[in-house]
């Protein structure tokens, strides 16, 4: 195929074709006599396995998987899909860490009348059992937030610090580490409402389910490439 011949079957440009090549994404062409490029069946399956990896993981990785396996270096090709298959478990489990503090706000009534009732330091490590340097070392880490009394300064926490602070509480009795538990309060926090954030919830995990199965997909384009080039090769 020509250069122009294997960018339409890709439905790339041209450019597209000889960028990727020359980025080492694409194995070398043939060239003919005159030094016309030349490419084959092997060129078009690492187009399709790249382009489909670009789409579900972003360019720079899908660059670096294939850029190992033209080199010929397969174990560290193969280490990078699984490492990126590992990163989008990782997503799913941030989410249900969320899922399960938004079910923890579900269950538990409000401890504050309102959004101007507040509650003092001293009160809310009572309503979870700690202390209150328990409290200070969460504040610190990012994983609450306090007000401050205008006449003294003193912490001060309203309803949704309180709901925050619970969840913190449980995750922490479920063994989970503050870097588990800093995304979940972030999102909780920055939703404005349990409603919307449980909407997004359900439409992230959508989107996660569908990257998914792309990155299906393209895992199975990654093994017909290299099986081209075992063909290529024989």
């Amino acid at each position: 195929m020509r250069p122009v011949d294997l960018a339409r079957a890709a439905q790339v440009t041209p450019q597209t074709v000889r960028n990727l090549e020359a980025q080492n994404v694409l194995p070398a062409a043939e060239r003919t006599a005159s030094g016309y490029r030349r490419y084959g069946p092997t060129h078009l399956s690492a187009l399709h396995a790249y382009r489909t990896l670009t789409r579900v993981h972003g360019a720079p990785t899908a660059r670096s998987i294939m850029v190992a396996i033209t080199a010929g270096d397969i174990a560290t090709g193969v280490a990078e899909v699984d490492a990126a298959h590992t990163a989008l478990h990782a997503q799913r489990e941030e989410l249900d860490d969320l899922a399960l503090a938004l079910q923890m706000i579900g269950r538990e009534q409000p401890r504050v009348q309102n959004a101007t009732d507040r509650v003092s330091i001293g009160e809310l490590a009572e309503m979870l059992g700690v202390r209150t340097s328990a409290l200070r070392v969460w504040e610190a880490a990012g994983l609450l937030r306090a007000m401050r009394d205008g006449a003294h300064g003193y912490r001060e926490y309203n309803e949704p610090q309180v709901q925050a602070a619970r969840v913190v509480h449980l995750l922490r009795q479920g063994g989970y580490l503050f870097d588990r538990i800093r995304p979940a309060i972030a999102a909780l926090n920055g939703a404005g409402s349990t409603e919307a954030l449980t909407a997004a919830i359900t439409e992230r995990r959508e989107a996660l389910n569908r990257r998914s199965r792309h990155a299906l997909h393209a895992a199975g384009l990654v093994h017909a490439y290299l099986e081209a080039l075992e063909i290529a090769e024989a």
